[in-house]
């Protein structure tokens, strides 16, 4: 499956997905992501509309991967995806 398929499968694609974790097999070229997708939807009652569900989504022929953390200025320094307001 590709990456587009996966995406237009979910209920809101992967947007504002969370990677919790990922893991890079530099002799096999795979890369593991542990990420938490959102299932909440919009019309859902506002408790279920945060929701979201673990997934691992596997990549093969990876030959590089860069992760780069949170600009200072960013909307979501912190961890957990929580918006900062001073």
């Amino acid at each position: 499956m590709t990456l587009e398929k996966l995406e237009q499968s979910l209920p809101n694609g992967l947007h504002d997905a969370k990677i919790c974790s990922f893991a890079r097999d530099l002799e096999k070229e795979t890369l593991v992501l542990k990420v938490g997708v959102l299932v909440g939807l919009p019309d859902d009652p506002p408790e279920l509309q945060d929701r979201y569900r673990d997934a691992i989504i596997t990549f093969t022929g990876v030959k590089l991967f860069v992760v780069e953390c949170p600009e200072a200025s960013s909307a979501f320094p912190a961890p957990g995806g929580t918006p900062w307001h001073p």
